[in-house]
């Protein structure tokens, strides 16, 4: 009787998400694949950036003319911005379904398939999108008046993004990731506290290093009086911020594959067997 009572008693033990050793997966990933992550994500950087910047030239343009009507100057400026953002917003949530989608099929098959992450991200922009967009004034309003109300809709939209550019739910990935998240969102807002501390130490640390080194070199430069040189060393301290951007970006997005691919195996057993089953 005991054997049996003992026996019920841990198969009623609930599985835990394991943060140090999703931490420590995503980590060992991100760096088997490193230079493909970090293309992947330098690349769209460059494209995202100029194509919003072409978004604002007319603007620029405008600020070494005489405007004859300020007003539509100003209006023009707005709709511009506007514009910018959207572009920014759409570019990372590309960005990041690529990531995501490469992510899983690395760590299924230790291979890249960039094609198939990029028709992957080119069909569930729209959906992730749409959601983002609906999920926004609630995630605004659960940040602004409590912290945790706001990671807690994190934690629930946390495996959204697979649901819609691996198991192609389009706008079911929102009903997926709720039900994928269920019971484990205090651990996956654990899980995104913690990951979010990494990144922001390892990005201020890039930051602090080419940011310092380029702000040195434009001063000595500025001191001499050599301008032209101070131009090119601050151009060059950008490409070298976009670069330490571009290099710390993939963790979070692999860290969320990594998380989506624990909780499948928690919630429906078969590890990446049953993963597979999407490909």
């Amino acid at each position: 009787m005991s054997d049996v009572s003992e026996s019920a008693s841990a198969a009623a033990v609930k599985p835990i998400l394991g943060i140090g050793e999703l931490l420590t997966g995503a980590f060992k990933l991100y760096l088997r694949r490193f230079f493909y992550f970090f293309g992947v994500t330098l690349l769209g950087l460059i494209a995202l950036y100029a194509i919003a910047f072409a978004a604002l030239a007319p603007v620029f343009a405008s600020q070494f003319q005489i405007a004859e009507t300020p007003t539509a100057t100003l209006d023009g400026g707005f709709a511009a911005a506007i514009l910018s953002m959207i572009i920014l917003a759409l570019g990372y949530i590309f960005i990041s379904a690529v990531i995501v989608r490469s992510a899983i099929t690395v760590k299924l098959h230790d291979r890249i398939e960039f094609g198939s992450a990029l028709s992957a991200a080119v069909r569930g922009l729209i959906p992730l999108a749409l959601i983002g967009l609906l999920m926004l004034i609630p995630l605004y309003l659960g940040f602004l008046l409590l912290l945790i109300p706001g990671l807690y809709l994190v934690a629930m939209l946390y495996a959204l993004t697979p649901a819609v550019v691996f198991e192609r739910r389009g706008f079911g990935g929102l009903v997926r990731s709720f039900q994928l998240t269920s019971g484990y969102r205090w651990a996956i807002m654990g899980f995104f506290v913690v990951l979010a501390i990494l990144t922001f130490l390892i990005a201020l640390i890039c930051s602090m290093v080419f940011g310092g080194l380029g702000m040195a070199l434009m001063f000595a430069a500025s001191q001499a009086g050599n301008e032209a040189l101070g131009l090119i060393l601050y151009g060059v301290t950008s490409i070298l911020n976009l670069f330490a951007t571009a290099a710390t970006t993939p963790l979070s997005f692999i860290a969320i594959a990594m998380a989506y691919a624990r909780l499948r195996e928690i919630k429906e057993g078969g590890g990446e067997e049953l993963l597979q089953v999407f490909e």
